[in-house]
């Protein structure tokens, strides 16, 4: 992109907003500043690709970190906050802005991560963890694997819902930082964290 330097943040900022619709904004703001404190500096991390993820980015500015992340719409962001990057490489999904395909694959399982933070299209407490594409589900798989300490971020309305591909189940091991508005049920559930209690 060749910009004048002042257009340059403003057109920018026009891409990332048209990119993905955000629901549930607020929510996700509030995920996405409590699982920003989870991550210290020297750490090697992984961030899913959705917006629930994206909430994240900016709160992690001046931390000593890299960020691995098939998330395309994410670059921009990373870059804004010069937060050192690997993009995995292969086959974009253009409608959802997702880097996924053998290549990506082929990338993660050789990476151990200090820690993940993966959204979710859908989350059945007792069962599974779940997206709406296979491709993503892959990945999220391997990375889950890999990773030391696992993170599952998602708004409220994802719980107790299910999409298509399941990728995980949520255990004890894997923590759900959500917000206070899943049913109460969860709050005393070892599994939730509420990131906004």
């Amino acid at each position: 992109l060749f910009l004048v330097e002042d257009r340059k943040s403003t057109l920018l900022t026009e891409i990332l907003n048209c990119a993905l619709p955000i629901f549930n904004k607020e929510e996700k703001m509030q995920i996405g500043l409590y699982a920003s404190t989870k991550v210290n500096d020297g750490q090697f991390i992984f961030i899913g690709p959705g917006t629930t993820e994206n909430a994240m980015i900016k709160h992690l500015a001046g931390k000593n970190i890299t960020v691995v992340t098939n998330g395309a719409f994410h670059i921009l962001e990373l870059l804004k906050y010069q937060i050192q990057t690997i993009l995995l490489g292969g086959e974009v999904l253009v409608d959802i802005g997702v880097v996924v395909g053998p290549t990506a694959i082929k990338q993660v399982q050789d990476m151990n991560f200090d820690k993940c933070f993966i959204g979710a299209s859908g989350i059945i407490p007792g069962g599974s963890i779940s997206t709406s594409t296979i491709d993503v589900a892959e990945i999220n798989k391997i990375v889950l694997k890999n990773s030391a300490e696992a993170y599952i971020i998602s708004d409220s309305t994802k719980i107790g819902k299910r999409s298509r591909y399941t990728f995980g189940q949520l255990e004890e091991k894997w923590k759900l930082i959500t917000t206070s508005k899943v049913d109460k049920k969860y709050h005393n559930d070892s599994r939730f964290i509420l990131s906004d209690v």
